[in-house]
């Protein structure tokens, strides 16, 4: 019986991973085709030249927080510099090429997370919806390289692990350490990623995640962290990054409460406005998935609930609210409203 289940299995494997390739290979076809735009401007915000003109002092020989200075982690421009010192310095096309990858990549994950709780056909509106919406809105904002979108990789990895955990209801010591790796990659790019760890606290409460698996996911997460403070002492400069914390606290406070809460009212309507396809069906999803979506109520909806709000929380630190800011919300609102346009399609069909 097994030799003969053995040759079915192998063939449903291949076809699944065919079907997985074609899936990637139709999302970078459709990232190429809406973020054409960023392959041929030079730069398309000016972030782009500040991590343009830190990453060439670091390709030079500089250190970070000594001679490229600013109110964040180095993780972007650690990431221009990989780029730079591979296609030249200054190259801004091959840094808008890998976003390209890094932002189909992302979109595909996202139908991988939507994958594991509603099924395939999900997964697929899921990762098309993220990846048109990642280009809605302001083009200096979200067709630029910016931390957002590369944070956002790493960050729906771990989501995507963090599923996986929570739909087979165990876990691997791989996993976990992969899964806190991720996250403290993302914190790498953006501090705000550590918000991630609200839905993922919750996974690990809910499926009684043993204290070794836990520990292991610690030891991920300090890593990237660890690997940074190791840089900075070998190259002296931790005096300098404790005075760049500094600076990061300044900035985060500097503005009064009247203006971020203006900041925060206005743009955050303007981005319910331009992203409405995807508020209005994770707004419907939210407030009938409880009674009528057997996925939500068996724990997707908390899931995703709670890195909805953790991403809100996220783009509010700081009182900027800038729109590519609420890049970061747009994973688990893309798999909410990819579930209920599925389903409304199912029954209007």
């Amino acid at each position: 019986m097994s030799q003969m289940e053995s040759p079915r299995s192998e063939a449903v494997q291949r076809t699944r991973s065919a079907a997985s390739l074609l899936t990637f290979l139709g999302l970078l076809a459709a990232t190429c085709v809406l973020r054409f735009p960023a392959l041929v401007s030079h730069p398309f915000c000016i972030d782009e030249s500040y991590y343009s003109a830190g990453a060439a002092e670091l390709v030079s020989g500089g250190t970070f927080f000594r001679n490229v200075v600013d109110h964040k982690p180095p993780g972007i421009y650690l990431i221009y510099a990989l780029v730079y010192r591979l296609a030249g310095v200054f190259n801004l096309t091959a840094v808008h090429v890998v976003l390209l990858l890094v932002a189909a990549l992302t979109a595909y994950l996202v139908g991988l997370v939507a994958q594991e709780f509603f099924g395939a056909r999900v997964g697929r509106w899921a990762g098309m919806l993220y990846a048109a919406a990642s280009v809605v809105g302001p083009a200096n904002d979200f067709q630029a390289a910016n931390t957002e979108l590369f944070m956002n990789l790493p960050l729906v990895a771990a989501f995507w692990l963090a599923a996986r955990i929570w739909t087979r209801e165990r876990a691997t010591h791989a996993e976990n350490f992969v899964l806190g790796a991720l996250v403290g990659t993302a914190i790498l790019i953006r501090p705000q990623a550590v918000w991630a760890l609200l839905p993922i606290a919750i996974v690990f409460f809910r499926r009684r995640i043993g204290l070794r698996y836990i520990a292991l996911f610690a030891i991920g997460l300090t890593l990237p962290v660890l690997a940074l403070t190791a840089w900075l002492w070998r190259t002296g400069a931790i005096a300098d990054a404790t005075a760049s914390l500094a600076y990061a606290r300044y900035y985060t406070s500097s503005l009064p409460f009247e203006i971020k809460l203006a900041n925060g009212t206005l743009k955050t309507l303007f981005f319910l406005v331009i992203d409405v396809g995807l508020v209005i069906p994770a707004v419907a999803l939210i407030l009938r998935g409880r009674r009528y979506d057997v996925a939500w109520q068996r724990g997707a909806g908390c899931l995703l609930a709670s890195w909805l709000l953790a991403s809100f929380v996220a783009v509010g630190m700081g009182g900027r609210f800038y729109p590519h800011y609420f890049i970061q919300v747009l994973p688990p609102l893309a798999i909410m409203a990819a579930r209920q346009l599925t389903t409304w399609r199912r029954k209007v069909a």
